[in-house]
């Protein structure tokens, strides 16, 4: 019983089989190149009055509703808290985000800051 196997010995010629190990991989197209932008400056200036422009008509609609808005800073977040005030009785109505939150957000912070030493 002979066992022949093409390629091994010397009967016949060498078998050619396709290479799968260095197939070519089909082309790609590149990524879409997004323009070298001088104008981020020019363009976050434009953000900037827009959202004052935003908020001032925001500021002038709110006394139709007798209501005042107050933007505050809260140092021990770094954040924005805009209060809505009743313009007669000079109340609170309502705080965003709440002082619950803020409290919340104030603890978690402080739990964080116990369990690790840096800020990376």
């Amino acid at each position: 019983m002979d066992l022949e196997i093409p390629g091994i010995g010397k009967k016949g010629p060498t078998p050619q089989y396709p290479r799968t190990d260095h197939a070519p991989r089909p082309e790609q197209p590149a990524p879409p190149r997004r323009p070298v932008d001088e104008s981020a400056s020019q363009k976050a200036e434009q953000r900037r009055i827009d959202y004052e422009k935003f908020l001032n008509q925001i500021l002038q609609a709110v006394p139709l509703y007798d209501r005042e808005l107050k933007f505050v800073v809260n140092r021990q977040l770094d954040e924005v808290v805009v209060k809505v005030i009743d313009s007669r009785t000079d109340k609170v109505i309502k705080e965003i985000p709440p002082k619950e939150i803020q409290r919340l957000e104030a603890r978690i912070r402080e739990a964080v800051g116990l369990l690790i030493d840096k800020k990376i």
